[in-house]
């Protein structure tokens, strides 16, 4: 099975498929879940993804004690991003009639500025690198 989530975390692939001028950078890591932001979408915007590292298309799948573990590092997103941002959306696309693109199950991180507009616009590979760097440090004081 070919899995590009699956491709980041082994570190197999460093960069996205779509655009490789932007590297893959771990934000954080443990056992079981892995952080990272994805790329610009047709709005230049981005989102920061958590996942699990064992690969697991939808979340109905994904034992229970993953679940939490997931929530758990989920839960750390949305307090940095609510922090730094004001507010965060959460997002997952269950499935491929729920948007789902990638079928390894992820959850969308989103921060949101007062007017509820998304706070990473117009993002190019400098301004990846620095939101990444950043939330890799905001990450790491939270331990």
């Amino acid at each position: 099975m070919d899995c590009i989530f699956c491709d980041f975390i082994s570190r197999k692939k460093e960069s996205h498929d779509i655009d490789s001028d932007f590297p893959v950078i771990p934000i954080y890591e443990n056992k079981r879940t892995f952080v990272f932001l994805s790329i610009p979408n047709k709005l230049k915007e981005v989102d920061l993804l958590v996942i699990p590292k064992e690969h697991y298309s939808n979340l109905e799948d994904i034992p229970l004690d993953l679940q939490s573990e997931l929530m758990k590092t989920v839960s750390t997103g949305v307090k940095i991003l609510m922090k730094k941002y004001g507010a965060c959306k959460v997002l997952l696309n269950n499935g491929e009639n729920a948007d789902q693109y990638v079928f390894h199950s992820h959850f969308h991180l989103i921060p949101k500025d007062k007017n509820r507009k998304h706070c990473w616009k117009d993002v190019d590979v400098k301004k990846h690198k620095k939101i990444s760097l950043e939330l890799k440090r905001a990450f790491e004081d939270k331990k």
